[in-house]
């Protein structure tokens, strides 16, 4: 069970954050290692991976954040929206840290549902959704997997 503590955040590849948080109780934290470990709120450690990531990137901390805030924000839509149209979706993706920018493209139209989710949701950056694929990222998942079976089985 998660306590109030964490570990550090890591920082993934393409300006994503990836945490992976690891609980330690307080009454845990007394082994031999806990004098070199430093325990952070989730907040501080996110707000030092902020900094770091400015810091290494040259840009501004507040750029950094509005991004990293947007892509949070984009994640959370994507998810919804490729679980309401799961064989909908083509394409996915969000542009690096200290951009603001995603796209989403669709097979055939994009849904109007998905339309009216994002006039709603007002997310802080810019999302451009595109239809007119051919194929899913479902149906060519699909069709690699037909694939490796008939490798498999000829």
């Amino acid at each position: 069970m998660f306590d109030e503590y964490f570990t550090k955040p890591i920082i993934a590849v393409n300006g994503l954050i990836l945490t992976i948080l690891i609980g330690t109780s307080a009454s845990t934290i007394a082994d031999d290692f806990s004098h070199n470990v430093v325990y952070q709120s989730a907040k501080d450690a996110m707000y030092e991976d902020i900094s770091i990531l400015a810091k290494q990137a040259e840009l501004d901390v507040d750029a950094v954040e509005k991004s990293i805030v947007f892509q949070n924000t984009f994640a959370k839509f994507a998810e919804q929206v490729n679980k309401d149209f799961p064989d909908s979706i083509s394409g996915l993706w969000v542009d690096p840290t200290p951009q603001s920018n995603a796209v989403i493209r669709f097979k055939g139209d994009v849904p109007h549902e998905v339309k009216r989710s994002l006039e709603y949701n007002q997310l802080p950056g810019n999302v451009v959704l595109k239809g007119g694929d051919i194929l899913s990222l479902a149906d060519q998942l699909s069709r690699v997997n037909i694939l490796r079976l008939k490798r498999y089985y000829h």
